[in-house]
């Protein structure tokens, strides 16, 4: 190529000197071939049907092609290129025929090789501004660019500048990780948060930075936190295990230096890390870093600080930090939230306009050399110390802070953390409950009932001054004593069966019984007792309370009651036989005809004395009973026949109270009874059904086999039981309603009488009932055969 003496050069653009500075931060300039450059070369080249393709920089002194497709040359003299003009330009340059261009007809790539008829050039304009060069085509014939090919070469012109640009970022990140390397290998390189739970150990966090610092992967370590351990000797291995187990019992900073194996390479990894508590297990918050000078990573430092910041502000305790002469170095989130301020960017004067500190007592100050941080920074490892922060305007808080010294593997003070829990919540618990528990006591000590609490096996641990006066001991006396020792062993048995039963529940918070009780001089005495858990903070049972309320001279008038019932029982029996005998004479016309309304009354008084005979009949039955005289005739009898029998017993009563009687039964079944005496315990359950239901409402008799056993039930759809009757319903000469103006008759002997004859039959008798939503009232009774 000879130059031409009437060629003119491209004038220079007005702002070129900043267009070399631009051009040099890209660094690209005399950098091999790339394929993504290449790649768009080609494609313009294609698209436009040009043999040669270019992209080409315009330095101070040349045009240097960065990517060259059909000449055998990397760089021309910057006075031939045609770039120079087209970088002027603020769109394509175009020039469809060079021998028709004056000003470059004489250019020497014109008039010799390679020949140049045809050129198209889009600028190359970085994000600033500027034409750094272009990307051309050319020919060696004249040719006129379609609309596609220029709107082509425009897009292909700025994915070159977004390549340029990228590349000059991967660069310039290459430069920051270089540059950041040897601080990197002295800044811990690796973050991680190490758990200890149950005999298990798992890594839930581990940094960015841990592949490149060890060359294992994030996962194989979460997996298998012990991987490290098999990579290194028996002597590191034995160390790091002992390391960690002093510091999980002691609660401190944790620093170890180990030796690592890996891929035939010797690694030194010193680890770093503060434990703390947390429920069962201990948690450790620590770095890795790799001490060997080997490079750590490709993360930039900042990245690392930054996670390390993110870490510290999601982390729920305050933690704070400073160097060996004081100065405070960290300062998480919480710890903002808690004292109001960031305390580091102000002088001490100003730290009382934001906070206080105080002791646990929330009134003492706080003195400097009692502050954890000050504590730990002047060599002591604190657990547990108690403080509150008073935040201007806002309530107490109160926190437990555990500190550290930080010292270097030379053992050179590097300065101090402390970890602060908020335990703000707890400590108000405690004064509530212990507020509670002086209540309690008082109530406990002056209560005129009763009360004692004891241990799961009945051991008494304190009672109150009405509980030895209620058994005659003195008040050291009864410390020595169980209530085994103080209970009938029958009832004694009950309350510990129900006990268990008790404890093992979770909808059930109290038992009721009434037993027989022993007083110190060997009396005998009736209580009503009730037993409740008190339980721990946690809700896990802790001990008994018992109450006990004298019922002795209840059950002596009882008693009285009863010898006097039974005596009049015996003296009605034999004139109320005489008078029914009569009256039922007089009905049935035997001694001649009666008035009309004589006959009406005959007839009211002869159903009054039947019903006085029977409650005569029951009361005797229970004396028979009481005093072991009572005599059973057993059959063996199919329960449907049964039932219907009762239905056809009752129908008559029913229907004049609007009650319809319904049998169900879907099984046949037999069971063994006296038959006069079940039909006894049916009129009981019958008779109350129909008294305490609804017009119009159903009574169902019901008959089912459960697991080798009977159950016949009489099922209403009355009132219902209150819960405080419950536990009296079998009880005798009781009833639910003892009112004077009760709306339904009888002496409540029906169903204490129904329990003591099911009982003598074999069975068992029982009930359940929501108020105002009926009852059901069932015997149970061994399946049996004819055999």
């Amino acid at each position: 190529m000879n130059e031409s003496t009437d060629y003119k050069p491209a004038p220079l653009p007005a702002d070129e000197a900043q267009r070399l500075e631009e051009l040099e931060l890209f660094k690209i300039l005399d950098t091999p071939a790339e394929a993504d450059f290449d790649g768009l070369t080609e494609l313009a080249r294609a698209i436009c049907d040009t043999p040669i393709a270019l992209i080409s920089l315009l330095d101070e002194k040349r045009q240097w092609f960065k990517s060259c497709i059909g000449l055998d040359v990397t760089e021309t003299p910057r006075e031939m290129a045609f770039c120079g003009f087209a970088i002027l330009q603020g769109a394509l340059y175009e020039i469809e025929d060079t021998h028709e261009t004056p000003h470059l007809a004489n250019n020497p790539l014109v008039t010799g090789p390679p020949f140049i008829r045809f050129y198209a050039g889009m600028p190359l304009k970085s994000a600033n501004g500027f034409a750094l060069g272009t990307l051309c085509v050319i020919d060696t014939k004249p040719r006129v660019l379609n609309d596609i090919q220029r709107h082509t070469l425009e897009i292909l012109a700025g994915q070159i500048v977004q390549l340029l640009e990228l590349r000059q970022s991967r660069n310039s990140y290459q430069r920051l990780a270089g540059r950041f390397s040897n601080l990197t290998n002295r800044v811990p390189g690796a973050l991680f948060e190490l758990e200890y739970n149950v005999g298990r150990l798992w890594l839930p966090f581990i940094s960015a930075s841990m592949p490149s610092l060890s060359g294992i992967a994030k996962s194989t370590l979460r997996d298998d936190p012990g991987y490290l351990l098999t990579k290194m000797s028996r002597s590191d291995r034995h160390l790091l295990v002992r390391s960690l187990i002093a510091s999980c019992r002691a609660l401190t900073l944790m620093q170890v230096c180990v030796q690592v194996t890996l891929d035939g390479a010797a690694f030194w990894f010193y680890i770093e890390a503060m434990p703390e508590r947390f429920g069962s297990g201990v948690k450790w918050y620590g770095i890795l870093s790799d001490v060997t000078g080997q490079r750590q990573g490709h993360v930039a430092v900042e990245a690392e600080r930054a996670m390390y910041r993110r870490i510290m502000g999601a982390v729920s305790a305050g933690v704070v930090a400073c160097n060996a002469q004081g100065e405070l170095t960290v300062f998480n989130e919480t710890a903002l939230q808690w004292h109001g301020a960031d305390i580091r960017s102000l002088p001490p004067e100003q730290w009382s306009e934001y906070y206080d500190l105080f002791e646990a007592d929330g009134q003492t100050p706080l003195a400097l050399e009692r502050i954890p941080l000050i504590r730990a920074l002047n060599g002591e490892s604190v657990r547990g110390a108690p403080m509150v922060i008073a935040r201007k305007g806002h309530p107490l808080r109160h926190v437990s802070a555990n500190a550290d010294p930080i010292v270097s593997m030379e053992g050179i003070p590097l300065g101090a953390v402390a970890i602060m829990h908020d335990v703000t919540a707890r400590v108000i618990s405690e004064h509530a409950l212990k507020a509670s528990r002086k209540q309690f006591n008082q109530a406990f000590s002056t209560a005129p009932i009763a009360m004692a609490l004891t241990d799961f096996d009945g051991h008494i641990t304190e009672a109150n001054d009405a509980f030895p006066a209620l058994f005659g001991y003195d008040t050291e006396t009864w410390r020595t004593r169980a209530f085994k020792e103080l209970m009938h062993p029958d009832d004694w048995a009950k309350a510990k069966a129900m006990g268990r039963e008790l404890l093992a529940q979770t909808n059930t918070t109290f038992y009721q019984l009434e037993g027989r009780f022993r007083g110190a001089d060997g009396r005998g005495l009736w209580g009503d007792m009730r037993c409740a858990i008190i339980p721990e903070s946690d809700d896990t049972p802790r001990q008994f309370i018992v109450q006990i309320m004298d019922t002795s001279e209840r059950h002596r008038l009882a008693e009285l009651k009863s010898e006097f019932i039974s005596s009049v029982s015996h003296e009605l029996r034999t004139p109320l036989t005489s008078i029914n005998a009569s009256l039922g004479m007089l009905s049935a016309g035997v001694l001649g005809a009666l008035p009309e309304r004589a006959i009406e009354m005959v007839k009211v008084a002869h159903d009054s004395s039947f019903k006085l005979q029977s409650l005569v009949e029951s009361l005797l039955d229970m004396e028979r009973i009481t005093s072991g005289q009572m005599t059973f005739e057993f059959d063996v009898l199919d329960i449907e026949p049964l039932l219907e029998r009762q239905v056809e017993r009752h129908r008559e009563l029913a229907h004049k109270s609007g009650i319809t009687l319904q049998v169900v039964c879907a099984r046949r079944a037999l069971i063994r009874v006296d038959a006069k005496r079940i039909d006894q315990v049916f009129a009981c359950f019958i008779d109350n059904a129909i008294r305490f239901s609804p017009t119009g409402s159903v009574v169902e008799l019901v008959g089912e086999r459960l697991d080798g056993e009977v159950r016949l039930s009489v099922i209403d759809q009355g009132v219902g039981i209150d819960n405080e009757f419950k536990a009296y319903v079998f009880q005798r000469f009781v009833q639910s309603d003892g009112s004077t103006t009760r709306r339904h008759n009888g002496l409540g002997i029906g169903l204490a009488l129904s329990k003591e004859l099911t009982e003598g039959m074999g069975g068992r008798i029982g009930f359940s009932s929501s108020k105002g939503e009926g009852s059901c009232f069932y015997m149970l009774f061994p399946l049996s055969t004819l055999d």
